[in-house]
């Protein structure tokens, strides 16, 4: 990450990339960095170009290796430097009035997939704010998130990905991340939903462009539990264009080589699959399809793990406790009552003595001492009837 100067957004970035165990990341400013950039893989450009400072000599470090890159408009950008940056979008306007945005998720998207989460959580996320002006998307670009202003969609692009010349280049208009990362916690517990935002806008930027006619992937590597797994598949024809007639199948394996088997639904000009959940375990994945007499398939894999929900909450839910005991008839005590134990249960008029009878029948060829008795008996009276001679 390079950046103009500090700002509340580098720290989100960071935080947010770091927890993806896949990637390492770097923070620098412009003013004191001398470093090389041939050994990054992917490089954020926050704030830059501005008015204090040019990046000519990044980009065309960056140029020069076809590093893809992010630029992250804010408040600090200079418009005219940032125009001739990049050939994503144009901005045409005054870069000292600002205007207040939120995130508009176009439907139509279908370089990654959405979860519905995301999809319907993102349009309440709080309002970033970005250089006021009229915002243009350029060439084939790909809008992924509109500019929505005062409750007003608009065709501005508040996320795009292009490329040209096989450089990858990925537009956020708008500063204010910490604000979402902030939010997601506050709304959700957690940091799902921005994670998901950052990191599939960091993977589809920096993975090299596919040429295979035939992909399917899952929307993630790593799931827990209690999460759906989402799959999508594209097809393309010669032409590589989208299309998405015949069908695509697809075969999960789990560690111990059991099959579980799906077949992907068409969605516009592609394919989704919710394969629902999944237990802790490492899994293989195959999908295949049947196109101009060639069978195409594609692999990959997934892991899923527990959730321990223990840890997202440690703090014990008196209120819950006291209202589930009202609703049960029951009471809750502190420590410091435990004395009073003694007389809710006496007087508690649900509690009381309880007496059970049950019956039983046995047959008499089961009781062997009763046997044993009465052959004593006959022996007996045998012997002592012919001790006094009466046989």
């Amino acid at each position: 990450m390079l950046a103009n100067a500090p700002h509340p957004d580098l720290a989100a970035l960071k935080n947010i990339i770091t927890e993806n165990k896949n990637y390492e990341t770097e923070l620098a400013y412009i003013k004191d960095f001398t470093g090389n950039l041939s050994k990054y893989n992917l490089v954020i450009l926050h704030n830059l170009p501005s008015e204090t400072s040019d990046i000519s000599g990044v980009l065309t470090q960056l140029d020069k290796n076809n590093t893809p890159r992010i630029f992250i408009v804010g408040l600090q950008t200079s418009q005219p430097k940032f125009n001739k940056a990049q050939d994503a979008i144009q901005i045409a306007g005054n870069s000292r009035n600002t205007e207040e945005i939120q995130a508009e998720l176009n439907q139509g998207f279908t370089l990654f997939t959405t979860s519905d989460n995301l999809k319907n959580k993102i349009g309440s996320f709080p309002p970033l704010l970005t250089p006021f002006g009229e915002y243009k998307v350029l060439g084939t670009a790909s809008t992924y998130l509109y500019q929505n202003i005062k409750k007003i969609k608009t065709n501005y692009p508040l996320l795009v990905f292009g490329e040209k010349g096989g450089i990858k280049t990925s537009v956020f208009c708008g500063e204010g991340i910490w604000k979402w990362r902030l939010f997601d916690h506050l709304q959700n517990k957690n940091y799902d939903l921005i994670n998901e935002l950052i990191n599939k806008t960091i993977l589809l930027t920096s993975v090299k462009t596919d040429k295979r006619k035939f992909r399917t992937n899952t929307s993630k590597n790593l799931y827990k539990d209690n999460e759906q797994v989402l799959f999508d598949a594209q097809l393309f024809n010669d032409n590589y264009e989208l299309i998405n007639e015949p069908d695509v199948k697809l075969v999960i394996k789990d560690e111990t080589q059991k099959e579980f088997s799906y077949t992907f639904s068409k969605t516009q000009n592609y394919y989704t699959l919710n394969a629902d959940l999944f237990p802790q375990g490492s899994y293989t994945y195959i999908s295949t399809t049947n196109f101009n007499g060639k069978v195409l398939t594609a692999t990959g894999k997934f892991n899923v793990e527990s959730v321990q929900l223990e840890q997202f909450d440690l703090t014990a839910r008196h209120g819950l406790l006291r209202g589930l005991s009202e609703k049960y008839n029951g009471a809750m005590l502190y420590p410091s009552a435990i004395s009073s134990l003694k007389d809710i249960l006496l007087n508690n008029e649900n509690i009381k003595p309880v007496m059970y009878q049950s019956n039983s029948t046995k047959a008499i060829i089961h009781l062997k001492w009763l046997f044993f008795l009465i052959l004593t008996l006959l022996s007996a009276e045998w012997f002592l009837r012919r001790y006094f001679g009466n046989y």
